[in-house]
């Protein structure tokens, strides 16, 4: 395997031929899991944690200020240390344009409950 700029490649190890390749944005200074399915990546003081099989980001954790922390997923699921969610908002494209919404407005506008059990790594793949 190797990585430069902000793509992963596997390569196999008897013929050389590229096995694989994904792209990871932002790519400041990767860091791979032992068994290189995840690749971390820090990227303006936070850590995107990449599932290199699915070819995204996973997981995003944020230091906050006074000790406080954030574990985020792409699909607006979190977890973090108690009192969190008056740290955050989540910000809707509608029609009219972008609106900044509290987790309760959010969940109370749109029907939706954040679920921190859903807030993981995925499970790695079985090795091909």
């Amino acid at each position: 395997m190797t990585w430069g700029g902000e793509t992963v490649r596997w390569w196999d190890r008897q013929t050389g031929e590229l096995l694989r390749r994904k792209e990871f944005p932002l790519l400041d200074w990767p860091v791979l899991s032992p068994d290189s399915q995840f690749v971390a990546v820090s990227r303006g003081g936070a850590l995107n944690i990449g599932d290199i099989s699915r070819g995204k980001f996973a997981l995003t954790l944020v230091p906050l200020s006074g000790g406080k922390w954030l574990a985020l997923r792409s699909d607006g699921h979190y977890r973090g240390s108690p009192g969190v969610e008056k740290e955050i908002v989540y910000v809707v494209q509608t029609d009219a344009g972008q609106e900044a919404l509290t987790p309760d407005e959010f969940a109370t506008k749109y029907g939706w409950k954040n679920d921190p059990e859903r807030v993981r790594l995925p499970r790695p793949q079985p090795a091909r």
